[in-house]
């Protein structure tokens, strides 16, 4: 693998374990994992992406009529050098209430999305919920459902 300049070599490990694992691939120490850095590279962060700058920024976004994911995605995140699908997976389980049935390509307008900072998707890989709560499962048993009048 290698790391461009503001590019976050940690994110990028965590994602390739976890596609390992989406992957099929039990032993994720099967494959070599180089990282090269640039020349003159200072080690810091030179993207102008405030998700990438700051590991702790979390933003919020109204979805618009007619408004799709990867638009609110590119706005976002577009120059952070993070994987789009990665973080697209990442935005749906966070924000289950804001799709129809967990689909990234049906969303509920006038719902807001918490888009979520580097620190909180390196929780929910961990299987940790920095509020205390249980990260959903994407089971609908997690969930409570009012049928009726």
């Amino acid at each position: 693998m290698i790391v461009k300049p503001g590019y976050n070599p940690l994110i990028l490990f965590g994602l390739a374990v976890c596609l390992a694992g989406f992957g099929g691939i039990r032993d994720a120490r099967a494959e070599a994992l180089v990282v090269l850095e640039y020349p003159g590279f200072s080690g810091g962060n030179s993207s102008s992406n405030e998700f990438a700058r700051n590991p702790n920024h979390k933003a919020r976004h109204k979805i618009e009529k007619d408004e799709t994911l990867s638009e609110i995605l590119h706005r976002y995140y577009g120059d952070s050098g993070l994987n789009m699908k990665f973080i697209e997976l990442a935005v749906v389980s966070i924000n289950r209430s804001a799709f129809v049935r967990g689909n990234p390509n049906f969303m509920f307008a006038g719902k807001n999305l918490h888009l979520p900072s580097l620190t909180e998707i390196d929780q929910l890989l961990r299987g940790q919920n920095g509020s205390g709560g249980a990260v959903s499962t994407g089971d609908n048993r997690d969930e409570i459902f009012f049928i009726g009048g």
